[in-house]
């Protein structure tokens, strides 16, 4: 059976209305065209394209397996045929690896100018496509000039299991479920993960996490889990690995993990998401967690990786935790601003000797502690402080390179030095919390209060950072006044 997917039919004129293609580029485009339309539709639908010379480009990954070959077809001798390339840009192109309805890798398509009528077709593993309807397959192609996806004339064959298309230019093609892609220019996008693995499960070490996950229980109770068992938590790590929501996490009583192999929740990069959210322990503990995940490289603690993290009320006692360059017991990799109260470790944390290890948090820039105690073995030695940066900067000897003065009326300055290293930046706090870091290598002097307007009491307080290779470090004097 063939079917023709025109991706501008059905859901996807959505996608016209979501502005993703506009009339007059259209006929730009079209002005381009190296395509003859009538004779490549014809040619596509009868697959008499394969009777012409052709080269394959077998491709493999298992965090995108549905694409597992491209081949080429054009009346050209053998030497012409040989300027055809086709290169696999999973993981490689961050944004097309991240179009949703994307099916298997974008594929960048290079060819010469010159060349007319050329045939492309995407060879697929049917048991790889779970969800997606094959007769709803269709290819698009990325416009990086424009930022546009544009639609492409395409023919899926569920018989020998392709779709075929001509490429109109050189550039990456995506091959997409297009009432999904559609959805989500419209803002309606939701996907059904019931039923196929997740590229988290694809694509990273999950521990023991999907043997016992109660993954129903998660899908009905999300956002907020009042979590009691050890499988409903293993829900919320697969929820919080494969949904993007904001979340709250609620300890019900304590949860021991004794002889599971645990997994973190949110990972970076293309396979998994970030955590974003609350982890309320209600006085609670999880016991005997161990994490042993080195091999993913980074990001390892009962949170991975997060942009927005707050955790309160919680004890992780006779944890142990194995990662690489990013491992915490609470936290692996943690920026904004992340606030940690009440929280107790216990444990072992080992990296290896590389990256950044610490007790609660592995990488942070800007955490708040509160009330915190830690009981903990960081790579062979005993660690009192909460992050590695907290330990970088309470053992560095600051080299005062500036001398930073504040005036009554918020006046800031700063002097000039030869041969100042870049970058510099400014560190403002008021009342102990930092509250602005801009770059200030061509700025020598500014008014504190014109970004925030003073109250009586408050304390500012300003110095200057350099990086020093792990961090942003004081390289001068602390200057501070209280508003009067």
């Amino acid at each position: 059976m063939r079917k023709t997917t025109v991706l501008l039919t059905a859901a996807a004129i959505s996608l016209m209305a979501a502005s993703c293609v506009k009339p007059d580029q259209q006929s730009a485009e079209h002005s381009r065209r190296r395509v003859n339309e009538n004779y490549a539709h014809e040619m596509l639908e009868s697959g008499n394209y394969r009777s012409m010379p052709s080269v394959s480009f077998p491709y493999s990954n298992e965090s995108a397996p549905e694409i597992t070959c491209i081949t080429a077809y054009c009346k050209v001798d053998e030497f012409a045929l040989r300027q055809i390339d086709a290169d696999a840009m999973y993981g490689i192109d961050y944004y097309t690896s991240q179009v949703v309805g994307r099916v298997g890798t974008p594929v960048d398509i290079d060819f010469p100018d010159d060349m007319q009528n050329l045939f492309v077709e995407f060879s697929y593993d049917q048991d790889e496509l779970y969800v997606v309807d094959e007769g709803s397959m269709s290819v698009i192609y990325y416009d990086e000039e424009s930022g546009f996806f544009l639609d492409v004339d395409t023919v899926v064959d569920t018989e020998n299991d392709t779709v075929a298309f001509c490429p109109e230019q050189p550039g990456e093609y995506i091959m997409i479920n297009a009432p999904s892609f559609a959805e989500a220019m419209l803002g309606e996008y939701t996907v059904d993960r019931a039923g196929y693995d997740s590229e988290w499960e694809r694509g990273n070490d999950t521990g023991d996490i999907m043997e016992i996950a109660d993954i129903s229980w998660a899908e009905d109770n999300a956002p907020v889990f009042n979590v009691s068992t050890p499988a409903q938590l293993a829900g919320v790590v697969w929820y919080t690995n494969v949904y993007t929501d904001i979340v709250e996490i609620n300890l019900m009583n304590d949860i021991d993990l004794y002889g599971y192999d645990w997994a973190p929740m949110g990972c970076y990069g293309l396979n998994a998401a970030s955590f974003n959210g609350t982890i309320n322990g209600n006085g609670y503990s999880i016991l005997n967690m161990t994490i042993d995940d080195d091999s993913n490289g980074s990001d390892v603690g009962f949170v991975g990786h997060s942009t927005d993290l707050t955790v309160y009320n919680i004890n992780f006692l006779n944890a142990n935790i194995s990662g690489g360059e990013f491992t915490g017991i609470v936290g692996g990799e943690v920026y904004g601003t992340p606030m940690i109260s009440n929280v107790c470790v216990t444990g072992t944390v080992s990296n290896s000797g590389w990256g950044e290890a610490g007790t609660i948090l592995g990488r942070e820039t800007n955490a708040q502690f509160e009330d915190c105690t830690v009981t903990v073995i960081v790579n062979g030695e005993p660690n009192q402080y909460f992050s590695n940066h907290q330990q970088h900067m309470a053992e560095l000897v600051v080299d005062e390179l500036f001398e930073v003065s504040i005036s009554q009326d918020g006046i800031c300055t700063r002097n000039r030095i030869p041969d100042s290293p870049e970058p510099l930046s400014w560190h403002i706090e008021v009342n102990g919390v930092c509250v602005l870091e801009r770059n200030c290598v061509d700025e020598l002097s500014f008014n504190l209060f014109e970004f925030r307007s003073p109250n009586p009491g408050d304390v500012y307080t300003v110095y200057i950072e350099c990086h020093d290779g792990e961090y942003y470090v004081p390289c001068s004097n602390i200057a501070e006044i209280t508003v009067e």
